[in-house]
């Protein structure tokens, strides 16, 4: 009785996300559709323009993070737009996962991420603008509507994708000190998650709504210029902490590395100005200093807009509708933010809060973490070298000479553990072997310690 509960539970919930994302989805074709009959056909083509980008930036996340291949299912539903229903219906229901892939509650994450930044960021900015330029656009009930679908669909969609990894089990075990801010149950989690919609949605409104102020004021090369000056801060913030690589942290070859935690960096740059997504906050990502650096610039900047509107009326002869557009959506979107930020903190855990500002690296979270591994809580049950094989399999760079040691004191008696079954994989020692130049002194004797397997090639992540 409790199974089938929990499953009509997650499939109502699956409908409910499809429902809500195909309305946003509707709303914005409806609306570029309508546009493309009038004087204002340019933003329909944009529209349209931006749907197609969003969409093929997701295929391309699902076949590099999600392993599928170019020519498969998963692709062609996924520029259909059922790419992040696909991957909820599976963080629910499950399905075999490939090698090297990441989990389905995390590929959704990431897949509502990209949807923040490619398609809900700039269709917002462009309505927005429309709004801006044409002033009969307040009483056009098209453009409000997805304007206003499109604003919650993005906050409910992130706050509730945030929701579900903040539930993986070995994620919140490993990461603790990052995940422990929002708990499993009870009053304190529905106001945080309540907390987090109110300030996603006016977050996003704010940044949207101040960059079509900010575009109509002054000239499109200042603007570009304060972003990008601010983009090259965050990179080089990053860099000084020593921690700019993300995606090729362990493998720094070629260009395509750099192009690729380039990307990487600057994407998530863009997510801390429109979206902030609190899970990416730790040092792998982001870093909680750089994290509360990029929102402090993004509220300063935003708010000097409306300072200038409000306290300079005069500066520009299109200041009647800015000043309209500030009065009615700029200045109540930063209430909101503000408001639901500081309910946000007043409600969490006092031990929580330093996570989201104070200074941890890679280095010491990750020795940390091993440290800590097969801790007993509440977050999940493991042994502590399941643990430690999890962090060996992703993050040798800064255990290499604890996981070396390790390994020799260890091989032995997982070659017949039952327990150990799990995660001593073929593909987990080929991934050791592979990283073996980071393992310290001890690597040939860690390597010989283990079962000698033939060589494999195209290992995707060692994670267990």
């Amino acid at each position: 009785m409790e199974e089938q509960r929990r499953t009509l539970a997650g499939t109502s919930k699956v409908i409910a996300k499809v429902l809500l994302s195909y309305f946003d989805l509707l709303t914005d074709a409806v609306l570029a559709i309508t546009l493309l009959g009038t004087e204002q056909a340019t933003y329909g083509v944009v529209s349209f323009a931006i749907l197609g980008l969003s969409l093929f930036v997701q295929a391309l996340i699902v076949t590099t993070i999600g392993k599928a291949p170019w020519l498969s299912k998963d692709v062609f539903m996924t520029m259909a737009g059922f790419g992040p229903a696909l991957e909820a219906y599976r963080s629910v229901f499950g399905e075999p996962q490939r090698p090297g892939a990441q989990p389905a509650i995390s590929l959704l994450g990431i897949l509502k991420m990209v949807e923040v930044v490619f398609e809900t960021f700039p269709e917002l900015v462009l309505q927005l603008t429309l709004l801006l330029n044409e002033p009969s656009g307040w009483s056009s009930p098209v453009l409000l509507i997805s304007l206003v679908v499109s604003i919650v669909a993005a906050s409910v969609m992130i706050v509730d994708a945030e929701s579900a990894m903040n539930r993986e089990t070995k994620a919140r075990r490993l990461y603790h000190e990052y995940f422990g801010y929002l708990p499993l149950r009870g009053t304190r989690r529905y106001i945080l998650l309540l907390t987090m919609t109110f300030f996603t949605g006016g977050y996003l409104v704010l940044a949207t709504s101040t960059l079509a102020v900010a575009v109509r004021l002054f000239p499109l090369s200042a603007v570009l210029a304060v972003l990008a000056f601010d983009s090259a801060i965050y990179h080089v913030l990053r860099m000084a902490a020593g921690e700019w690589w993300i995606v090729s942290d362990s493998v720094r070859k070629g260009m395509g590395a750099w192009v690729g935690d380039f990307l990487t960096n600057t994407i998530l740059w863009i997510q801390w100005h429109v979206c902030p997504v609190w899970l990416i906050r730790d040092p792998n990502w982001a870093g909680p200093p750089v994290m509360a650096w990029a929102i402090a610039c993004s509220l300063t900047e935003y708010t000097g807009v409306i300072c200038t509107v409000l306290l300079f009326p005069l500066v520009h002869p299109a200041t009647a509708q800015t000043r309209t557009m500030v009065c009615r959506i700029c200045l109540p979107a930063l209430c909101a933010a503000l408001v639901s930020l500081m309910a946000f903190f007043v409600t969490m855990e006092k031990r929580y809060r330093r996570t989201f500002y104070a200074r941890d690296s890679r280095y010491t979270m990750h020795r940390r973490h091993w440290a800590e591994a097969g801790r007993r809580t509440r977050e999940g049950r493991a042994t502590a070298d399941e643990d430690r094989a999890h962090i060996a399999g992703g993050d040798m760079r800064y255990v290499g000479g604890l996981a070396s040691a390790w390994i020799v004191d260890g091989a032995a008696k997982w070659e017949h553990s039952k327990e150990a079954a799990v995660w001593y994989s073929e593909e987990w020692r080929h991934g050791v072997r592979r990283h073996a130049h980071l393992m310290g002194s001890r690597a040939t004797e860690a390597l010989a310690a283990m079962r000698d397997d033939q060589p494999r090639t195209g290992l995707g992540s060692l994670h267990v």
